[in-house]
């Protein structure tokens, strides 16, 4: 597998006689960086100034409200948690509609995991372990979760389809604000576990 923080350049002296990857070894270097450490640019898959992608999921054998899922992501797919929207959805939540990219907002998700992402490179490889750390539990739940989510909303569906529907809408945009939780302290932690008075 490729990976750019396996470059020689982001090797440093361990004070042992040995080379360790330095901490500041990100997959995502600026103009600048790459200039100052003469790394040459390759284009990663996750790139860091993307806006949002998706995942579509479809199972025809559902009924079209319940099947069609949209595995969501905003900002940087490195980082940024998928959420489900349904085809069903009645509405998303307000967090994943606001965004102003000339004035930083704190309830937009997609503010939230940029301000995150962006503070990733100033220690690149601990800080995308804290990221991990929250991210991927939330993830692995969602996941684990979704056939009971899913089953729950078929019961529904039975009774009636606008039920459904609504118990969709409200699952994901729960999801969507968790999210925008979740980025928000990570934005906190890293500030103080990673200000310059904890050297």
């Amino acid at each position: 597998i490729y990976d750019m923080t396996s470059y020689p350049e982001w090797l440093v002296p361990d004070g042992k006689g040995n080379y360790v990857k330095s901490p500041l070894a990100t997959p995502f270097p600026n103009s600048e960086m790459r200039k100052l450490i003469k790394q040459t640019y390759r284009r990663p898959v996750a790139r860091h100034r993307g806006h949002y992608g998706m995942v579509m999921q479809l199972r025809g054998w559902l009924p079209k409200e319940i099947g069609g899922v949209y595995w969501v992501y905003l900002d940087n797919p490195y980082f940024s948690p998928y959420v489900p929207i349904y085809s069903g959805n009645l509405s998303v939540a307000e967090t994943y509609n606001t965004y102003d990219p000339n004035k930083y907002d704190e309830k937009s998700a997609r503010w939230a995991i940029d301000f995150v992402d962006n503070m990733a490179n100033l220690r690149f490889q601990d800080i995308a372990n804290d990221i991990r750390a929250v991210r991927d539990p939330f993830e692995a739940e969602m996941f684990n979760n979704q056939k009971a989510v899913e089953d729950e909303a078929m019961g529904l569906y039975k009774k009636d389809p606008k039920l459904a529907q609504e118990y969709l809408t409200k699952y994901s945009n729960n999801k969507m604000d968790r999210v925008t939780e979740m980025f928000l302290n990570l934005r906190n932690q890293i500030i103080v576990k990673y200000t310059n008075n904890q050297e």
